[in-house]
Parts: structure tokens; sequence; C-alpha cells
């Protein structure tokens, strides 16, 4: 049995808002995470996760203690893999082809993929593991000792907006269409309900769909989990995934991923929108990403193409960043709340913990815990504790001693500069 870590390197920075409180590979892409994409290949295997260190007490808590954290085992070969690269089926045949007598590296784009490593070598790559491994001052250490074997393809997340651009194709292209279960209708249907295509829909048990909702599964499949409700006067088109426990409350949702008890209504369009998260309202919500516990208030919008129809540029560190992208909504940070009538412009990207209101569409970034409509002025860590417990406490759900410690960690960090 081969072991195997799963690890952070420093473009995670790069990834901020989405990976201020978790690391890459716990985001949704698809259908599932990219750990549970990344289990699901190597599960016969000892596991290790990487993450930083500030991280290491809620990542533990949120794995049960399942596996362990930046603690690589040395005395055995070790197979690491980038947690910002998605693992198809074609990577993975490829990393088991490796022949174990030889470390391995795969690379792309001068971004080490894959490592498989033994003896002197696996004990450097342990070292530069102890702060996010950066791919150049690897390969420095160890390229002349091993076989390097550059990929001709990868997809691996080096911006944000990667997330939302590649979660159509493993919807559509993978993790929908290698499902086992499309053509299976377990829930239930109301006697007005209307399906197209139902050999490409999934509806698991204990699912309730009333009448006036419209499943259309003729440009994709559709996937829906158990115990999720959809409302009359709903239209959901594929490719769609949407995670147990959610509610979907009138609207027209199409080639999207929803996570697990959320709550959605309006027009939702290319975006991802993880667990707890509620747009319960209209407005439009286009080529977005909306992180944990997120609350949109009603009507709130987001813009996702510009009026020249040109490119869309996004402000990191008070610099404009291009992307080279024409369609480009929102990246929401965790705890983000926007208030009603809220309008957003293309390429916003509003941090962890902040809460909009009187918001002027001119503004495109909101630094973490951002209270109004001023990037300057800092949601109070009192307030932000209480308001959390409040919202997690009406999901059955209770703010842990080690979540509240990295909150208020982050808090300090970003507010007392």
């Amino acid at each position: 049995m081969i072991n195997c870590c799963i690890f952070e390197d420093d473009v995670v920075t790069e990834l901020f808002p989405i990976t201020e409180t978790k690391p890459i590979y716990n985001c949704l892409i698809g259908m599932s995470s990219l750990f549970d994409k990344f289990y699901q290949a190597f599960n016969q295997s000892n596991i290790t996760l990487h993450v930083r260190d500030y991280l290491k007490p809620t990542l533990k808590e949120a794995t049960s203690n399942q596996f362990p954290i930046n603690n690589i085992n040395s005395g055995s070969p070790c197979l690491f893999f980038n947690g910002r690269v998605i693992p198809t089926s074609e990577l993975v045949n490829k990393i088991k082809k490796i022949d174990p007598q030889e470390n391995t590296i795969f690379t792309y784009q001068n971004h080490i993929i894959v490592a498989y490593l033994k003896g002197e070598l696996l004990d450097i790559a342990i070292h530069l593991l102890s702060e996010p491994l950066n791919s150049s001052n690897l390969l420095k250490h160890i390229r002349s000792k091993c076989v390097v074997i550059e990929l001709e393809q990868c997809y691996i997340i080096t911006q944000p907006w990667d997330l939302i651009y590649f979660n159509t194709i493993f919807l559509h292209e993978n993790d929908l269409n290698n499902s086992d279960k499309l053509g299976v209708i377990k829930g239930h249907l109301s006697p007005f309900t209307v399906i197209y295509n139902e050999s490409n829909v999934f509806i698991d048990t204990q699912c309730h769909i009333e009448d006036f909702v419209v499943i259309d599964a003729s440009k994709g499949p559709v996937f829906i989990e158990s115990n999720v409700t959809i409302q009359s006067h709903t239209r959901l088109e594929g490719p769609l995934y949407i995670g147990k426990n959610s509610s979907i409350l009138g609207g027209k949702i199409s080639c999207s991923s929803i996570s697990h008890s959320c709550k959605i209504s309006g027009e939702v369009f290319h975006s991802i929108i993880e667990a707890y998260s509620n747009k319960a309202h209209a407005g439009f919500l286009g080529h977005s990403y909306l992180g944990n516990w997120v609350n949109l208030g009603a009507g709130t919008t987001t813009s996702n193409l510009k009026n020249t129809y040109s490119t869309i540029s996004v402000i990191i560190n008070e610099q404009k960043v291009p992307t080279n992208k024409q369609f480009l909504g929102t990246i929401f940070g965790d705890h983000v709340k926007t208030s009603v009538g809220t309008q957003l412009n293309s390429g916003s990207i509003i941090s962890l913990g902040s809460i909009l209101f009187n918001h002027p569409f001119e503004t495109k970034y909101y630094p973490p815990f951002s209270w109004g409509s001023k990037p300057k002025i800092f949601f109070k860590l009192d307030q932000f504790i209480e308001s959390l417990e409040r919202i997690m406490k009406r999901r059955d759900n209770e703010l842990s001693d080690n979540y509240k410690q990295l909150i208020s960690s982050l808090h300090q960090q970003y507010t007392q500069k």
C-alpha cells in the first residue's frame, strides 16, 4: 500500500478569498470536492493531508481526524499530489503507471502536479513542505535525480475563476456523465412535473418536486441528491448538480453546482454555491463562486458581462489584474452577506466575512471583514462571532472553538494592519 499526500503549494494565497478558511482541495467542482475525487482514486492508499499550519485544527475537525495532517511518513515512498489539480481518469492512469523504482515528477507549465519520491528526495520534499511548497524550489533540488514528465494537458487551478470555468467541463463531461445513476427517479414527482430527456436525470430518495417544475436534461445531466425540495415555477437545465437537503424556491437554475443545505431562487447560471449558502430571492447570479455560509439579500444581482463585451479585470492587492475572460461575475468568500438590492460589478471580489450595504456599483474589491460600503471599515470581531453563532444555530450547527479561533486569528491579521 503506497503513501499519498495531497498538498497545498504557495499558489494558495493567489486563490483568496476562496481558500482563506479551507484548503483548495476542499472546494466543490462538478458534484464533489477535489479531495473527494482524489480519494476516489487513491482510497486504497495511506493518505496524508498537507495544509497551512493555521488551518490544521479546523481541517482535523472537518475530517473527523480520519487522516494524518502535516505528518508524512518518511520510511517508505510517497506520492505527492498537488491539491490544486483536478484528478481526471487520464491523469490517474498515468500515475498508476509510474515505475515504483524511479523517483518521478509530473509537471505542467512550471507547476509540480505529481511527485513520486523516496529516500533522500522524499526527505527533501518533506523539509520543503514545512512551508507552502514552491514548485521551482523543489524542482531545483531534485530534478536531476528524477524522471521528469511534462504533461500535455492538466486541469490545475491557478486563479479563483478557474473553478467556475472548469466546473461546466466536469459537470458535463466527467462527474455526471460517468454516473451510473442517471435515468433513476426515486423521489416524489407531482403530476404536473415535466422532465425532458429523463434518461439523463437522477432524483434521489425523499426529494419532493412540485407541480409546474420543468427539468430539462437535453443539454446535459441533472443530478439531484436526497431530501431536496423543488418548488413550483422552477426550471432546471443541465448540466446541473444539487446537493442533499437543499431547496430550490423558483426561478431558472442552469449549468451550476449547488452543494448541500442551500436555499436558492432567482436566476443562477454557470456558478458554484458551497454548503449552507442562500440566494433565496430574485436576482441574477452568473459565472460566480459563493463560499460557505453566504447569504445574498433579496434582489442581489451580479453583472457577468461588460457592456462593451470586452474581457473583465479584477482588483487584487489594489492592482488591476486582467482575467482574459469575457464572462465573470463575483467571487464571494465564506460568510459574506449582502443587503437587499445589492448590485455587483463584473469581476468583483468580496472577501471573507464582509457585509455589504449601500454598496457603490463601481467598487469591485472588499477586504476581509468589510462593513458597509467602504472597504476600510471593518466588522467588529465580537459582533461577527455573535452573528455567526446565531446563523449556524438556525441550521442546527454549532460554532466550534477551533473555528472561532480561526476566525479570531484572521480578523486580527486583516483588521489590525
